[in-house]
């Protein structure tokens, strides 16, 4: 055998440390990347867990002005109904005080056509 040289045993061994040193950084390697994930999956969730949050508050404020719109939709009905009854009454009112006029207009037209027809007759005698 050459002096210096390695056997096959020498290289055996060598090759198990190396496996066993393959083995432990990737085991270590493993260890950090679980570590790394479990981090990140931690920030995720609590971002989640925050954005989630935010949400709620919006869909919360959300609810409260749709609330309030329909509040003031409803009072907004009402009020127009209210208008509408309102013009109603106005416009009774407009066409009972037109009927009158027209009743006066007539009766002042037959009345003057009746002193029209007498100071005629009265002038025909004459």
């Amino acid at each position: 055998m050459i002096e210096g040289a390695a056997t096959r045993a020498d290289l055996d061994r060598l090759g198990e440390r190396i496996d066993a040193r393959f083995e432990q950084e990737a085991a270590r390697i493993d260890a950090r990347f679980d570590q790394e994930a479990a981090r990140i999956d931690a920030r995720f969730d609590r971002e989640a867990a925050r954005v989630d949050a935010r949400f709620a508050r919006v869909d919360a404020r959300f609810d409260q002005i749709e609330a309030r719109l329909e509040e003031a939709d409803v009072k907004v009905d009402a009020r127009l109904m209210q208008v509408a009854t309102d013009l109603r009454l106005v416009e009774e009112r407009m066409t009972a005080r037109i009927e009158s006029a027209k009743t006066q207009l007539l009766i002042w037209l037959v009345g003057a056509i009746f002193a029209a027809t007498g100071v005629l007759i009265a002038v025909l005698k004459l």
